[in-house]
């Protein structure tokens, strides 16, 4: 059983300051390249299918009961790993088919065992994470691969997976730092691969920081990606894959059959509840419009005593007890949608003292739960921001095999 334990330490953050409509300035590195927002769209109201969250192994099961109740709309999460929360946590009151685990390769020191693990999932995951934070310390929570690393082990490991899912590219940091080496990784999978490079089907963002600088960061990864010539597989022509490419040095290309963003990890850790709630309401409205948005996910499932130095208590879904915060119940939908401020999830049924414990499925269970008995997947912040600061996610995790 894989069981993440988290370390606090005094550990340095990554810090990039946001600039409104400019992209990132990393310290000690060159202005990143100058990218407009994309305008802010109007906000209407949509479905809410894009929402997704994190999975942490101390977040109660009465938690998760709220955050993936069938009537709100959340319909997708991740470990970090490529194996899912417990199923009598995540899912304490019974499977739901319909909220899709969404399995992470995180790195490659035990890539063989991972990629078996994927074997124990049921049909519904079917998108896949590749390689976390790899332009990051693996102290840091990161991958640390270097670009030529991680293009190698991706041609040769994560694109076979594509008979089985949909596949992203490596997902780096929210900085000068993780863009250039998205362009390092590109350069090395055309010397090994020239006619195809690395192909995939969509693209997953890190953000932590104020709305601007997360428009901005889309803006130019977006430009970029478009530039560089990944298409999604309808447009990809004689490539037989969901993505083809160009020189990378600007083509022009147009952004219409781009690749689909996710964002993975999103807010603003160390800043106060109200920052985050201002945050929130233009971020939900602004990526529920934009349709190269796919899915996102939002940093905070957990209470303030699971919060730390890095975090704050300023972006918890629940409060002590259980209840949800206003950040959460925003998430959720709001009073409006059945989910208002304070409200619970139902704590897990008791057994009955005459039954035996269900024993989880072994193929993975509905929504991918349960087949990989994974503890959890927390991370550990140490280092504040403040609105409008936006940086690597820097985390700590210290795993043990038990």
């Amino acid at each position: 059983m894989r069981n993440l334990l988290s370390t606090a330490g005094a550990v340095v953050a990554s810090l990039a300051v946001a600039t409104p409509l400019l992209g990132l300035i990393q310290p000690g590195s060159a202005q990143q390249t100058t990218t407009a927002a994309f305008p802010a769209p109007s906000s209407s109201s949509l479905p809410a299918s894009k929402r997704g969250v994190s999975y942490h192994n101390d977040t109660a099961a009465a938690d998760y009961d709220i955050l993936l109740s069938a009537r709100g709309p959340v319909g997708w999460y991740y470990t970090w790993s490529p194996r899912p929360g417990p199923p009598a946590q995540v899912f304490p009151w019974g499977f739901r088919d319909n909220v899709e685990f969404v399995p992470t390769i995180h790195g490659t020191g035990k890539l063989a065992s991972d990629i078996a693990d994927l074997d124990k999932l049921n049909a519904s995951s079917t998108h896949l994470f590749s390689f976390n934070e790899p332009d990051e310390l693996a102290a840091n929570g990161g991958s640390q691969l270097s670009p030529q690393e991680a293009a190698a082990a991706y041609i040769s490991s994560i694109v076979p997976l594509r008979s089985r899912f949909r596949i992203s590219h490596p997902s780096v940091t929210g900085s000068q730092r993780g863009f250039d080496w998205l362009m390092a990784f590109h350069d090395a999978c055309f010397k090994i691969d020239a006619k195809q490079g690395c192909p995939a089907d969509f693209i997953v963002v890190h953000w932590y920081g104020g709305f601007d600088g997360l428009a901005g960061w889309l803006g130019q990864l977006r430009k970029w990606y478009t530039e560089a010539g990944y298409v999604a597989a309808a447009a990809a022509s004689g490539s037989g894959g969901g993505s083809s490419s160009g020189s990378g040095s600007g083509s022009g290309r147009d952004d219409t059959n781009a690749l689909p963003f996710w964002l993975g990890e999103l807010g603003i850790p160390g800043a106060p509840m109200d920052a985050n709630l201002a945050m929130m309401s233009q971020t939900l409205p602004y990526l529920d419009n934009l349709p190269w948005i796919a899915k996102y996910a939002w940093f905070g499932t957990f209470r303030p005593a699971q919060a730390n130095n890095w975090t704050g208590v300023g972006v918890a879904f629940f409060d002590d007890e259980g209840g949800l915060t206003e950040l959460g119940s925003t998430f959720l939908g709001g009073a409006q949608k059945g989910f208002a401020v304070g409200d619970k999830g139902r704590a897990p049924p008791t057994p009955s003292p005459t039954s035996s414990p269900t024993p989880a499925p072994t193929d993975g269970g509905g929504g991918g739960g349960g087949g990989g008995g994974q503890n959890g997947a927390g991370r550990c912040f140490v280092s504040g921001a403040a609105m409008g600061v936006g940086f690597a996610g820097v985390f700590i995790s210290v795993y043990a095999w038990m």
